[in-house]
């Protein structure tokens, strides 16, 4: 919470840039991972409490580089915060599954299910 009583600007974009990231990551082949190069929030209103729900969707996947949009909303459908993020690709780097190595954590199942 930030001194005035709402959440931080940066859960917000947190919140947006992790919305971002998987809706588009799971519409990426196997073995390929995402960095965040470009991230802009529009931050629309405040909230203090209750739950804070973010949807994303792809705008553009390329080779290289990606583009998607991501909303933060309260659990009445007010929108909180607006944004976009250009994303790298990265094959064969930095995937899902090295990250879960490295945490220690198990694995997740295959996104084509």
């Amino acid at each position: 919470m930030n001194p005035y009583g709402g959440i931080h600007g940066g859960a917000y974009a947190s919140i947006i840039d992790t919305a971002a990231y998987w809706s588009t990551y799971c519409e990426l082949e196997e073995g390929v991972g995402l960095i965040s190069i470009d991230l802009k929030i529009d931050f629309l209103a405040p909230v203090s409490d209750g739950m804070i729900i973010a949807k994303g969707r792809s705008i553009k996947i390329g080779k290289t580089m990606c583009l998607a949009e991501a909303t933060a909303m309260d659990s009445n459908g007010k929108w909180l915060a607006h944004g976009t993020s250009k994303m790298m690709v990265l094959k064969g780097m930095q995937t899902i599954e090295d990250a879960l190595k490295q945490s220690g954590c198990g694995s997740v199942p295959p996104k084509f299910i």
